[in-house]
Protein backbone atom coordinates (compact mmCIF):
# COMPACT_ATOMS: atom_id res chain seq x y z
CA UNK A 1 0.00 0.00 0.00
CA UNK A 2 0.86 3.44 -1.18
CA UNK A 3 1.48 6.31 1.61
CA UNK A 4 -1.33 8.36 -0.03
CA UNK A 5 -3.38 4.71 0.01
CA UNK A 6 -2.79 4.56 3.94
CA UNK A 7 -3.33 8.28 4.33
CA UNK A 8 -7.03 8.21 2.88
CA UNK A 9 -7.81 4.67 4.53
CA UNK A 10 -6.47 6.93 8.10
CA UNK A 11 -9.15 9.67 7.09
CA UNK A 12 -11.53 7.36 6.09
CA UNK A 13 -11.24 6.08 9.81
CA UNK A 14 -10.54 9.01 11.66
CA UNK A 15 -13.01 12.29 10.33
CA UNK A 16 -12.33 15.31 11.32
CA UNK A 17 -15.60 16.51 12.07
CA UNK A 18 -19.63 15.99 11.04
CA UNK A 19 -19.38 15.13 7.29
CA UNK A 20 -15.51 15.28 6.74
CA UNK A 21 -13.43 12.66 4.82
CA UNK A 22 -16.53 10.19 3.96
CA UNK A 23 -16.60 10.54 0.48
CA UNK A 24 -20.47 10.91 0.24
CA UNK A 25 -21.58 14.24 -0.48
CA UNK A 26 -24.96 13.56 0.56
CA UNK A 27 -24.16 11.58 3.47
CA UNK A 28 -21.85 14.36 4.67
CA UNK A 29 -24.91 16.83 4.31
CA UNK A 30 -26.79 14.86 6.40
CA UNK A 31 -24.45 14.65 8.94
CA UNK A 32 -23.84 18.23 9.21
CA UNK A 33 -27.61 19.37 9.31
CA UNK A 34 -27.65 16.93 12.48
CA UNK A 35 -24.19 18.32 13.97
CA UNK A 36 -25.59 22.20 13.74
CA UNK A 37 -29.22 21.45 14.78
CA UNK A 38 -27.84 19.73 17.97
CA UNK A 39 -25.51 22.42 18.73
CA UNK A 40 -28.15 25.05 18.36
CA UNK A 41 -31.40 22.95 20.29
CA UNK A 42 -29.06 20.00 22.18
CA UNK A 43 -30.33 17.46 23.37
CA UNK A 44 -33.25 15.84 21.74
CA UNK A 45 -35.41 12.65 21.14
CA UNK A 46 -34.35 11.38 17.57
CA UNK A 47 -37.94 11.72 17.00
CA UNK A 48 -37.72 15.34 17.46
CA UNK A 49 -34.16 15.17 15.46
CA UNK A 50 -36.45 14.28 12.55
CA UNK A 51 -39.28 15.98 12.54
CA UNK A 52 -36.59 19.20 12.24
CA UNK A 53 -35.03 18.10 9.50
CA UNK A 54 -37.87 17.32 7.00
CA UNK A 55 -35.42 17.64 3.85
CA UNK A 56 -33.73 13.89 5.33
CA UNK A 57 -35.72 10.46 5.64
CA UNK A 58 -35.74 9.19 9.33
CA UNK A 59 -33.14 6.39 7.99
CA UNK A 60 -30.48 9.27 6.79
CA UNK A 61 -30.84 10.92 9.96
CA UNK A 62 -30.34 7.55 12.10
CA UNK A 63 -27.58 6.90 9.77
CA UNK A 64 -25.86 9.77 10.40
CA UNK A 65 -26.39 10.04 14.08
CA UNK A 66 -25.36 6.60 14.49
CA UNK A 67 -21.72 8.03 12.36
CA UNK A 68 -21.58 11.11 14.42
CA UNK A 69 -21.67 8.79 17.85
CA UNK A 70 -19.53 6.16 16.37
CA UNK A 71 -16.71 9.34 15.54
CA UNK A 72 -17.25 10.19 19.65
CA UNK A 73 -18.87 13.88 18.36
CA UNK A 74 -22.86 12.91 19.65
CA UNK A 75 -23.53 10.66 22.48
CA UNK A 76 -26.97 8.54 22.80
CA UNK A 77 -29.00 7.23 25.81
CA UNK A 78 -32.35 5.66 25.86
CA UNK A 79 -35.01 7.43 27.33
CA UNK A 80 -37.19 5.40 27.51
CA UNK A 81 -38.22 1.79 26.58
CA UNK A 82 -38.71 2.94 22.60
CA UNK A 83 -36.95 6.38 22.81
CA UNK A 84 -33.43 7.49 22.29
CA UNK A 85 -31.99 11.55 23.60
CA UNK A 86 -29.41 12.61 21.17
CA UNK A 87 -26.71 15.10 22.20
CA UNK A 88 -23.22 16.29 21.40
CA UNK A 89 -20.83 14.85 23.48
CA UNK A 90 -18.90 17.78 25.33
CA UNK A 91 -16.45 15.79 27.03
CA UNK A 92 -14.74 14.95 23.60
CA UNK A 93 -14.34 18.46 23.18
CA UNK A 94 -12.38 21.31 24.20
Amino acid sequence: MKDSDHDHVQSQRNPKGPGKARGNPARALVEIAVFNVLQEQEPMLIEQLVRILPDYTWQQVFNAVDVLRRDALLTVTQSDQLSYRVGLNHAGHC
